[in-house]
């Protein structure tokens, strides 16, 4: 399987949601507010985060059975149409930073 022991131990967690305008004190637990913005205007700024963000420069990793990983440099847009297209089990390709685990 593809996430093997990992997968078994995973539970899903039903988040509780409730509507921004029954919203009125910050909980002490996870929460989904509904009902924030309109879903045309969550798409415009998911559009506007992914274009601000295509042309960040991401280390794509290539991992193969039995040979040295390769990594290179290049637009996160690219990195991107690389891992839909391309990558699979034996052949695969991934964007990892480092970085976010030392500031957390």
């Amino acid at each position: 399987p593809f996430l093997g022991t990992a997968a078994a131990a995973f539970q899903p967690v039903d988040v509780p949601r409730v509507a921004a305008t029954d919203f009125s004190s910050v909980p002490d637990h996870p929460l989904i507010i509904t009902g924030i913005l309109s879903a045309d205007k969550c798409e415009n700024i998911c559009d506007s985060i992914a274009e601000n963000a295509a042309d960040e420069l991401v280390t794509l990793q290539r991992q193969r059975p039995g040979r040295e990983t390769e990594m290179g440099e290049l637009p996160l847009g690219q990195a991107v149409s690389v891992l839909a297209r391309l990558s699979r089990r034996e052949d695969a390709y991934f964007v990892f930073d480092e970085g976010f685990l030392e500031d957390h």
